[in-house]
């Protein structure tokens, strides 16, 4: 057989025998080096300390989004502010559908957990209790504490937009709890530092 043409290989099954045909070098250069390559990846991008792993980067993006807010204080007062706060309330919002939407529903109407938006509440009867339920959780009626996942701040700004929802909902699950009193009046805007108008002090000497 002419070194040309393909060898067989000398083992056969049922008459069908078959050449002997080797991947070429390029194939296991390829293979070795992706070998090789997923293994700095998984101990870069799982195990390092200096890669920063997708939840840690989803955090900072959030933190960025409203790191203008700062350590809020959770009283009422602070809750009140940012409920009428527009870069408050879509924070909230955005938190309250990470976290919160698979119980509560859309817009807080209500699934599994109570409806948000009516004057009905189980565990909440003043606007204190709302970051405290938030923090703290429920365990007897299943809500979790969301005080070791989000921050501080997080949990402000999710009060306040559950504070403002109630009253927006049309249509939700049937009330549960006690009425509780209106909340408080939110306090008015603070209102923006104008500049001062000052006339520029001519130094010229009179004439």
């Amino acid at each position: 057989m002419s070194d040309n043409q393909p060898r067989l290989m000398e083992h056969e099954y049922d008459g069908i025998r078959e050449y002997d045909n080797p991947t070429p070098g390029w194939w296991h250069m390829i293979l070795w080096g992706t070998i090789v390559f997923g293994i700095f990846y998984t101990a870069i991008y799982h195990f390092s300390v200096f890669t920063p792993s997708i939840p840690t980067r989803w955090k900072a993006a959030q933190l960025a989004s409203y790191g203008d807010f700062g350590n809020l204080d959770s009283d009422q007062a602070t809750v009140l502010k940012f409920s009428i706060d527009e870069k408050g309330v879509a924070v909230g919002e955005s938190i309250f559908k990470i976290n919160c939407i698979a119980c509560h529903a859309s817009g807080g109407v209500g699934g599994t957990g109570p409806n948000l938006t009516d004057d009905h509440f189980l565990n909440v009867k003043v606007i204190d209790d709302l970051y405290e339920v938030i923090s703290n959780g429920v365990v007897s009626n299943g809500m979790p504490a969301w005080g070791n996942r989000l921050s501080q701040t997080e949990r402000v700004l999710l009060a306040a937009y559950v504070t403002q929802l109630r009253g927006n909902g049309s249509k939700g699950k049937a009330p549960e709890g006690e009425i509780i009193p209106a909340w408080p009046e939110p306090p008015a805007p603070e209102p923006a530092d104008d500049a001062e108008d000052t006339e520029p002090v001519d130094d010229a000497p009179s004439e």
